[in-house]
């Protein structure tokens, strides 16, 4: 009888292990997607604000695309369960 070689031993335990590991690992939930066609007009809006010297209207857009992304984000969440 021929011993198989350390390396080829190691290399098939590590292959045992990992399928140990994929067997039992749980898969992460699937985020929903969120729609972004405000979001995308609201950043075009204010890029051309920013670029243009408008500071004032660059806040009211950049202010407008983080509350409706964190409200995207809040109402997505509240379907998912906590436990």
């Amino acid at each position: 009888m021929r011993k198989a070689p350390a390396k080829q031993k190691a290399k098939k335990q590590d292959l045992k292990a990992k399928k140990v590991v994929k067997k039992h690992a749980k898969k992460a939930p699937k985020k929903k997607m969120v729609k972004e066609s405000v979001d995308a007009s609201n950043i075009k809006e204010f890029i051309d604000a920013l670029s243009s010297g408008k500071y004032a209207k660059a806040n009211k857009y950049l202010v407008n695309v983080i509350e409706s992304k964190i409200s995207a984000r809040i109402s997505a969440s509240l379907d998912e369960p906590l436990f």
